[in-house]
């Protein structure tokens, strides 16, 4: 079977407005999971002034809103950016190897693992605690 001769564009990188929400609200949503125990020890352990830790520690009354509100973000970032990308790739076999190299694609990646993180926090906390202890 031949190939089609249309070229495949990558997603375009200025579009990436919810992936940078996306982002964002992850990496609030893990700092606001693990705020309470584990950052305050980790900070200390670094050398860092424990005050730090005190500035943060409100943040863990936030730790739901922010993980649902960061998965919703990020659920509706990978909507917007497959419907792009299949609107654009008309099913072309290298556009999968293009797509897995856009920078966007991983940046989703990482948010999509720390949004997951973050709501499984509950089951790392034990566990990161007995290695600080």
């Amino acid at each position: 079977m031949a190939e089609p001769t249309h070229a495949v564009e990558p997603l375009p990188l200025h579009d990436g407005k919810t992936t940078v929400v996306s982002i964002i609200s992850s990496s609030a949503a893990v700092l606001a999971a693990c705020s309470c125990c584990i950052l305050p020890m980790v900070l200390v352990a670094a050398g860092l002034s424990a005050s730090l830790s005190s500035v943060l520690a409100p943040l863990g009354s936030l730790h739901w809103p922010m993980t649902a509100f960061s998965m919703i973000a990020v659920a509706a970032s990978w909507l917007i950016v497959l419907r792009k990308y299949r609107h654009k790739s008309h099913c072309h076999s290298r556009a999968a190897v293009k797509w897995l190299k856009n920078r966007q694609i991983i940046l989703l990646l990482v948010a999509t693992v720390m949004s997951f993180i973050a709501a499984a926090w509950g089951y790392f906390e034990p566990t990161l605690m007995k290695a600080f202890m």
